[in-house]
Parts: C-alpha cells; structure tokens; sequence
C-alpha cells in the first residue's frame, strides 16, 4: 500500500505539478488504485494519504522537474520489482541432476539470474557472485 501512494503521489506531481487540489488527487486514484485497494478503503482516505504523500515528498522541496520524478518511477519500480527489467531466455536441460521439469526459463537482469517454469514460479534465484561458471551449448 506504501508503494503505491508514494508512487501516485509521483504520479500527481508529473502530472500536475505542486499543484495538489482535490479535483487532481481524485484524478490520481481513479488513474493510478485498483479497484481492490479502492473497495478496501475509501477514497476519501486515498485523497488524503496521497495528498500527505504528494507535500511531504523531497521532489517538492527540491523542485525537481517532471522528468526527474519519471526517472525516480522507473528506478523505484527496477529496484522493487527486478523480473519486469530482465531479459528471458528459454532453457530446455539436456544434462545434470534430475529436476522436476527440463523446460524453464532463465531470467537475467542486474540482481543476477531468476530460473522460472512456464507460469512464471520462481524456481531458483542466484546472485551474481554466487555464480561460478557458466558453459553454453550452441
């Protein structure tokens, strides 16, 4: 729930800038919260966390431009959820240890390597110094 107020909050700012009146936040939640989190609490109290949000965030005080807020979205949301910034590569298992399933995908992105099966379970996660060697087939 913290991440997302504090990402529509970033969301009100690109949008409207420090201009923080309700008609504008009610327009963030209705753009930014499911509609489970809606049911959850109302909006009114949604306004108001974002409004908090939106005037006690460092990108006020620091009046930083909207384009500056997009990459601080975008690093906030690699640094949270690293498997949307990956790149996949199926992987079928020709050799090795018995394993429960011999198709799967490898996911590399910078917090190392993620091995998934096909809906996307996470079998394995390695960091990158805990890998010792890689050999490849092509």
């Amino acid at each position: 729930e913290d991440d997302i107020i504090e990402l529509a909050a970033k969301h009100l700012y690109i949008q409207h800038g420090s201009d923080s009146q309700p008609e504008n936040v009610k327009e963030t939640v209705r753009d930014c919260i499911k509609i489970s989190l809606l049911e959850a609490k109302s909006e009114e109290k949604l306004v108001q966390m974002i409004h908090t949000a939106h005037a006690q965030s460092s990108f006020l005080s620091s009046r930083q431009k909207a384009d500056l807020v997009k990459a601080e979205v975008v690093d906030y949301a690699r640094e949270k959820w690293p498997i949307f910034f990956s790149r996949f590569f199926e992987v079928t298992k020709q050799s090795g240890p018995p394993l429960p399933k011999s198709k799967f995908i490898v996911a590399i992105n910078w917090t190392g390597i993620t091995f998934l099966d096909e809906r996307e379970k996470r079998l394995l996660e390695l960091s990158f110094p805990e890998v010792t060697g890689v050999n490849t087939l092509r």
